[in-house]
């Protein structure tokens, strides 16, 4: 049986020192291992975050869009969703209430959080059958088409199937 080893003290300050330590090699090796594993990984990373930034925008979009058609009969005033000419960012106005002229179709931005202006992410093109989407007092919308795509993959939204409904569908780019 071996005899433990007698404790190595420090000259320098006298403090007993444990010998048990990693050497270089095992050091060395842990990190090429670990250096292997996030290569391989990364791109898989990657792709699933741009998908998933692909579908948390268009929930955001349809979302609004289902706010915006609740907050319509809710206050008995049109809503409209609109996008900015590039198509870059979007946000949800209200139409001014004016009592002189009832036929008034100045819209006005809606305040507080769902007024504000979003973006749409870098790396995702967004395209729509109009640049304005209304929704009316008595909950219909208009016919629309919305297109999210990043790469190869869409996202469709869509109010066209059944009046007073946003549906979502996944697509491919042919």
């Amino acid at each position: 049986m071996r005899s433990p080893r007698p404790p190595f003290i420090s000259p320098d300050t006298g403090i007993e020192i444990s010998k048990r330590a990693f050497t270089l090699v095992e050091l060395l090796l842990v990190l090429v291992l670990v250096a292997m594993i996030s290569a391989i990984s990364f791109p898989s990373f990657v792709h699933n975050y741009e998908q998933f930034q692909l579908k948390e925008t268009a929930n955001s979009l349809s979302s609004l869009m289902r706010y915006a058609q609740g907050r319509a009969v809710a206050l008995g005033r049109e809503h409209r969703l609109e996008f900015s000419p590039d198509y870059a960012t979007y946000r949800m106005a209200v139409r001014a209430a004016d009592p002189d002229d009832p036929a008034e179709k100045n819209f006005t931005k809606v305040p507080g959080k769902f007024g504000r202006t979003y973006g749409i992410p870098p790396g995702i093109r967004a395209e729509a059958s109009s640049q304005n989407i209304h929704f009316n007092e008595s909950g219909q919308m208009d016919d629309a088409v919305i297109y999210l795509c990043r790469k190869e993959r869409c996202v469709i939204l869509s109010t066209q199937e059944q009046s007073g409904y946003v549906r979502m569908y996944d697509g491919k780019m042919e």
